[in-house]
């Protein structure tokens, strides 16, 4: 069990049965378990499939371009993917497959900040510090008031790894931690 501030993350949990309160926001967490990338991604695009699509009309709005654009960027960002580990773009097509998106709107999705600092010029998000002398990292997450309604907590165990990783709908990954038993890792951190 993973425990923190009122916090608390029993391994043998079901999806549906917990919901982290932060503040007056209700977050979800959302089980993914399997020894794929594949059927981590599968299940997170079946799962949060109305999250996932609210989530993509959001960024299509805010990128403001066409699909053309889009899929020129997408590409871009599958291929930094798949030279970093194939099994990530595995995955995203797989949350494609689940939630009724092409892939290239996952891969926008993932790419998101890349996308706006390419096409706008900048991505005024969270801001993140770090205190080297007491190893703390923080980060803020004030980016927009309609994604705190999506966001959600991913417990995803992978081949006997687990990662714990707070993200949107169709991201892989964003701000996670690594669960330590018995002084062996047991999450990757390469999680994009």
């Amino acid at each position: 069990t993973l425990t923190s501030k009122g916090l608390s993350l029993n391994p043998t949990h079901q999806s549906s049965d917990i919901v982290i309160s932060i503040h007056a926001m209700v977050v979800p967490v959302v089980v993914l378990t399997g020894s794929t990338n594949r059927e981590i991604g599968r299940q997170h695009g079946s799962q949060l499939r109305d999250r996932i699509r609210a989530t993509w009309k959001f960024y299509a709005a805010l990128f403001g371009e066409s699909p053309i654009v889009l899929k020129a960027s997408a590409a871009d960002i599958r291929d930094a993917v798949s030279r970093f580990d194939a099994r990530y773009v595995e995955e995203m097509d797989a949350i494609a497959t689940g939630s009724g998106l092409d892939p290239w709107q996952v891969y926008c999705l993932n790419g998101r900040t890349e996308i706006l600092l390419t096409l706008r010029g900048s991505a005024a998000e969270c801001t993140s510090i770090f205190d080297r002398k007491r190893a703390i990292l923080a980060q803020n997450w004030d980016w927009d008031e309609f994604l705190e309604t999506q966001v959600f907590v991913a417990d995803i165990t992978l081949n006997h790894h687990r990662i714990v990783t707070l993200t949107e709908p169709g991201m892989l990954a964003k701000s996670g931690m690594i669960i330590v038993v018995g002084g062996e890792k047991r999450a990757q951190t390469k999680h994009p």
